[in-house]
């Protein structure tokens, strides 16, 4: 039989152990997070120097006509 300290024990290891998993599991989410909303942020960087680099190639063509 399992003495009430021995239980105790057990408990407060299965507690700690829990309240440890989530401190990751939430420090995780939040990396995540901020890890897509830089890679969002360098996608539209990409995409708004795309847009000037095109107007430019067009203004230039259209300055040699």
């Amino acid at each position: 039989m399992i003495g009430q300290a021995t239980l105790g024990r057990a408990l407060g290891a299965l507690l700690g152990l829990t309240a440890l998993g989530l401190l990751l599991v939430t420090t995780g989410c939040n990396t995540m997070r901020g890890m897509g909303e830089d890679i969002e942020a360098a996608g539209s960087g990409i995409s708004g120097t795309a847009e000037d680099t095109e107007e430019a190639i067009e203004e230039e063509v259209d300055e040699e006509q």
